[in-house]
């Protein structure tokens, strides 16, 4: 092989690193392109000088030297002041491998051409320079030949010397400039003993008068030095420094080709302490001077032991030192924000090492008993989310100490919320009373007398009890706006009901501001406001149109008679038990000759009812009810609606028999809502119905699910009251029940038959005459009127039609 292969070849050595240079290698020579020499950006390498330096390796592999030396010389002159600037040698190398990389190539290949073109001094410059960029840089003289390998050795021998750094303690740190060194000498034999510190801790976890542990010598294991640095002739400084010992400066000079060793022996001034906390980011104070924080994660090295065992290594941190402690007593303090604060007492005896146990900080942390809190709510602390404790009763939750704002939320079931300050190893107890939510979403009018108005009415409604109010003025005007609402808007009361998307206004307010029932206050002028209207409307589903209730402004407050009814009705009577007498009476002046004036006759009697079990008949007359003396009807009828189930009234009676004292025990039934109540509150109806479908209480869910379809049926939504309808499993009963609800189904198919669905009506006369040879259905009440002549009256009017 010709020199010039070998030199070339060599050059192909170090391009290993190169992806393009491999493949040049693999392939020879002579087919050496641009292609092949391509080298990775860096952050300073510019692109352009990666071309430059293919193409005279091009150059170079055609055999043209002296072409490649103007070329190479531009790149090195390009690539130098980068290198400068990046630090140069190691430090170039370890920043930025692959501007280091380029350069050395660059120079690599120079000193290659200059070799043969028998420039022995530009050849000597150039492997000065690869040397002084890498003095550890060799090349393999197979392949690049003796002669170029063994002057790169001679200038290295001139060039690089050894160094070995013998110091004691052997954990101390070593530098020259930037560079860090490894300790090349040998553990003590055996290790030594430093200090016996002495002290005892309390049961509370602080002590006094205590000393830490002494650092343990871990079991020696065969040395192994480390192999001498390499370096650059000159001289030098090495900073040598360890905690507790005094920092000393130690010069050298690197010989060529000289081995040398640098002994140096650390003085020490001080003890020193060594601990580690979990977490990490802890303040150490000692006497109540800050000293250093904890940080980074513990050495692979460590495992915790004792009670911080508990904990995985990664939660604690490095080892914090803690120097310039002569001889004497301290007070040591662990601070974290969060955490109870560590404290004990250290008595040093001796100027040495010592290391604390594994110091674990407890969080700071109150607790919050939630009485009556229910499986399912979602409780949020400051809006975050908190995870109660079911094991506990009552159910609880841990938290830093700190004021919150608690809500607590269960579907329809209802909302709660309440402000707690929690104190650090304190529990403090709330009742939690769930109620479902009013959301207030402000006034909409610009009149501020009439704002202040509605919002002291909020007061009212809050004081009924029936609802956890909350304002939400600014979030709900808002939302509102986006959605087209304004006060211009609802003004035209007509118009919004019937044209504005509600079903969607309802949807998305809830999305946005989740509640049972909502009320937006719109004024009737924006100066000089003398009314508002309350829109209320409940969650979905829910009637599909709001409810509007005007109220008075008056003396700058709302009319409080009206108000006050309107908070009555957000407590409405879903369903009640009622008494079935069985029989009607008339009072004895109304068209009948009595021997006695002014008492109720009984007019009739239903047979297997109540009465007809007391031996009432129709024309008797009832002298006395429960002891007193009967003067009315009205009398009768106020003393059967005073008893609860079970009780019995007693009344005198005198017919064709003489007097007698009969006893008469009720039977109670369930009484549907009334829809179409003028003090009713629809929104409210539905939002409360919808709370009680979700809990089981006394009312029958058939019966909460018949009203809430009545409710429907009456706000003018005939089609969901149908769907509503069908998926009740009302029981076959006498009274309400089945019949009711197949009634309410019937007028329901009605009422779409006669706004133009005609498929409806052959269905709703089937439903009625059904109904119409059944004798047990009642409407409105267990005891209201019969529903089979009803029935009959709208099946012969459908057919009629």
């Amino acid at each position: 092989m010709s020199r010039d292969l070998l030199v070339v070849a060599a050059v192909l050595t170090v391009l290993a690193g190169f992806p393009g240079a491999a493949a040049g290698q693999r392939i020879g020579v002579q087919e050496i392109g641009r292609s092949d020499l391509e080298i990775e950006r860096s952050t300073r390498l510019p692109p352009q000088t990666a071309a430059a330096l293919s193409e005279a390796g091009d150059i170079y592999a055609e055999g043209d030297s002296e072409g490649a030396v103007p070329l190479l010389q531009e790149v090195i002159d390009t690539l130098e002041p980068l290198a400068a600037d990046a630090g140069g040698g190691r430090k170039l190398a370890n920043d930025d491998p692959r501007l280091f990389e380029t350069l050395r190539t660059a120079w690599l290949y120079l000193a290659a051409a200059r070799w043969t073109l028998d420039d022995r001094e530009g050849a000597d410059q150039a492997l000065d320079r690869i040397i002084r960029l890498d003095p550890l840089f060799e090349l393999d003289a197979e392949t690049a030949g003796r002669q170029l390998t063994d002057r790169l050795q001679g200038r290295r021998e001139e060039l690089v010397g050894t160094v070995s750094f013998l110091v004691t303690p052997l954990d101390a740190e070593i530098r020259v400039g930037d560079l860090a060194f490894e300790n090349a000498a040998p553990p003590p034999e055996p290790p030594l003993v430093e200090g016996e510190p002495s002290g005892e801790t309390d049961d509370s976890g602080e002590s006094e008068d205590s000393v830490p542990e002494e650092e343990a010598e871990p079991e020696p294991e065969p040395f192994v030095p480390p192999e001498p640095t390499a370096m650059l002739v000159g001289s030098y400084l090495a900073q040598v420094s360890r905690p507790g010992y005094l920092p000393t400066t130690a010069a050298f000079a690197i010989a060529g080709g000289r081995d040398l060793e640098v002994e140096v022996e650390l003085e020490r001034d001080s003890a020193v302490v060594r601990l580690r906390t979990a977490p990490t980011g802890a303040a150490v104070l000692v006497d109540g001077i800050e000293r250093g924080l904890t940080e980074g994660q513990a050495e692979p090295w460590f495992r915790p032991e004792g009670v911080a065992a508990n904990h995985p290594p990664e939660d604690f941190s490095r080892e914090l030192w803690l120097d310039d402690l002569p001889a004497g007593r301290y007070r040591i303090d662990i601070e974290k924000d969060g955490f109870r604060s560590f404290r004990t007492s250290l008595q040093i005896p001796n100027l040495v090492d010592y290391e604390l146990p594994p110091i674990v900080l407890e969080r700071e942390e109150a607790v919050v008993g939630l009485v009556g809190l229910t499986e399912g709510a979602s409780v949020l602390g400051n809006g975050r989310v908190l995870r109660p404790d079911w094991s506990k009763s009552p159910p609880q939750v841990r938290l830093p100490p700190g004021a919150y704002d608690l809500s607590v939320t269960h579907g329809t079931l209802g909302y709660f919320e309440t402000s707690v300050v929690a104190e650090d190893r304190r529990r403090v107890d709330i009742e939690i009373q769930l109620r479902p939510a009013l959301v207030y979403l402000g006034v909409l009018g610009d009149d501020p007398a009439g704002v202040r108005a509605v919002e002291l009415a909020l007061d009212a409604l809050r004081g009924a009890g029936t609802y956890t109010v909350l304002d939400r003025g600014a979030e709900g005007t808002g939302l509102l706006a986006e959605l087209g609402v304004d006060a211009d808007t609802l003004r035209a009361r007509s118009t919004a009901q019937r044209e504005l998307d509600w079903i969607s206004i309802q949807e998305q307010v809830q999305a946005g501001l989740p509640a049972a029932l909502y009320v937006a206050a719109v004024l009737n002028d924006d100066l000089v406001a003398d009314a508002v209207d309350l829109w209320w409307w409940p969650a979905v589903p829910g009637p599909p149109s709001p409810d509007v209730r005007t109220l008075r402004i008056e003396n700058r407050r709302l009319e409080q008679g009206a108000l006050q009814r309107l908070a009555a009705a957000l407590d409405p009577d879903l369903g009640r038990l009622t008494p079935r007498f069985g029989a009607t009476f008339i009072d004895s002046g109304i068209g009948i000759d009595s021997r006695a004036g002014g008492v109720p006759i009984v007019a009739t009697v239903e047979p297997s009812g109540p009465a007809a079990a007391a031996g009432l008949a129709p024309g008797m007359e009832v002298v006395t009810i429960a002891g007193e003396p009967a003067s009315s009807t009205l009398q009768l009828t106020n003393a059967v609606e005073r008893l609860e189930a079970g009780d019995q009234i007693e009344l005198v009676t005198r017919g064709e028999g003489g007097v007698t004292v009969r006893s008469v025990e009720p039977e109670w039934g369930w009484t549907l809502l009334d829809a179409f109540d003028p003090d009713l509150l629809p929104s409210a109806v539905a939002a409360r119905l919808h709370q009680e479908l979700e809990r089981t209480g006394d009312i029958p869910r058939w019966l909460l699910e018949l009203d809430l379809a009545n409710l429907l049926l009456a706000g003018g939504d005939p089609a969901e009251a149908v769907r509503q309808l069908r998926t009740i499993e009302a029981p076959g009963r006498s009274g309400l029940g089945r019949d009711t609800v197949q009634y309410m189904l019937g007028l329901a198919l009605t009422i779409l038959a006669e706004e133009g669905r005609d498929e409806y009506r052959p269905r709703a006369r089937d439903v009625f005459e059904t109904l119409a040879s059944i004798e047990r259905g009642r409407l409105g009440a267990d005891a209201g009127p019969e529903i089979a002549p009803r029935a009959r009256l709208h099946a012969d009017a459908l057919a009629d039609n």
